[in-house]
């Protein structure tokens, strides 16, 4: 079979990135465009569906939830860095002033945190 040469353009940095890949496969890029080509031939056509979605995992509805997780996360965190401070006001050893000031700071705390509260 006779053999010719074509020339193509390519991102220099994709290139460089499918020389590794075929290296990994133990192919090199003109054995891997062979592969592509005769596989076009075979299906009649591209051997691997092309089309304009994105990764369904991205869709807006699981972006929407995936930031309700977060923002969930750190209500939590948030909840639970309070725990030492409502035992130390329920405490008798702390001082009334020391109480009040404890009181203070977790009545603003807590505003904060269900004013961030997902919804």
């Amino acid at each position: 079979m006779a053999q010719t040469n074509i020339n193509i353009c390519i991102d220099e940095d994709l290139k460089k990135e499918a020389e590794l890949l075929f290296s990994d496969l133990g192919l090199n890029m003109t054995t891997a465009i062979n592969i592509f080509v005769r596989q076009s031939l075979r299906q009649g056509g591209i051997p691997f569906e092309i089309t304009t979605q994105t990764d369904p995992f991205y869709n807006p509805s699981n972006v929407k939830w995936s930031r309700r997780i977060d923002d969930t996360s750190r209500l939590v965190y948030r909840i639970q860095s309070a725990i030492p401070r409502i035992e130390l006001l329920m405490q008798k050893k702390a001082k009334p002033l020391q109480r009040w000031g404890l009181a203070m700071e977790l009545i603003r705390d807590t505003d904060d945190i269900f004013s961030a509260a997902p919804a």
